[in-house]
């Protein structure tokens, strides 16, 4: 048995305002994310902020493999790298990662119109699916 048409028409209104929603969030996101990490690729290109690797040693460790990197150059693993954002690859690898970050804040802006519509389902798959987000990064690296 089909819906009727009001409520189909409203189903497809609202997933119309979630997808609007999303690519707000993904847009002014992107920009301010890909501004930030050009700004951040700018100071370290330019040499303005010292780099934590030198570009000279940099060149002799390209080809290993991140546990030797981070043992000769004593790059700290994860969440430990923050404590080095004063130096200009570490705003770099920021800004990339600022990029990722807007994924996950368009799922979390979704979170209060799936509520208010009670999109219960969806609602659980965009939570399950931040689980994942938050769980990759609590994962210790190399």
């Amino acid at each position: 048995m089909k819906a009727p048409a009001a409520a189909r028409d409203n189903r497809a209104q609202q997933r119309a305002a979630l997808q609007r929603r999303v690519a707000q969030v993904e847009r002014w996101g992107t920009r301010v994310a890909l501004t930030f990490a050009i700004g951040a690729l700018a100071l370290y290109m330019t040499g303005a902020l010292a780099p934590y690797v030198p570009a000279a040693r940099l060149v002799t460790l390209w080809g290993e493999d991140l546990s030797t990197f981070r043992a000769q150059t004593g790059l700290p693993a994860g969440w430990d790298s923050f404590r080095h954002l004063r130096h200009s690859d570490m705003i770099a690898i920021a800004g990339i990662v600022s990029l990722i970050l807007v994924t996950i804040l368009a799922y979390v802006a979704l979170l209060p119109q799936l509520v208010r519509q009670r999109d219960w389902a969806f609602l659980v798959v965009v939570l399950l699916q931040l689980a994942v987000f938050l769980a990759v990064a609590l994962l210790p690296l190399g």
